[in-house]
C-alpha cells in the first residue's frame, strides 16, 4: 500500500508543477479493507523528501 501512497504523491507533485491553479498542498488517504486513514502532513513531508520531491 505505501508504493501506492508514493506514486500518487508523484501524480499530484507533477500535476501541481504542471498547474499553478492547483495550489501547493496535499490531501492524500489511504482507504483499505482496515478503513480510512487520511495521512498526516508531517508524514506527507517525509514522503516527499524521501522521494526527493519536497521543496
Amino acid at each position: 500500500m505505501s508504493e501506492g501512497v508514493d506514486l500518487s504523491l508523484r501524480g499530484l507533485t507533477a500535476a501541481i508543477k504542471r498547474d499553478s491553479a492547483s495550489g501547493d498542498g496535499y490531501a492524500v488517504a489511504q482507504i483499505t479493507e482496515a478503513g480510512y486513514r487520511e495521512l498526516e502532513p508531517e508524514e506527507v513531508q517525509r514522503r516527499l523528501s524521501r522521494l526527493k520531491l519536497a521543496k
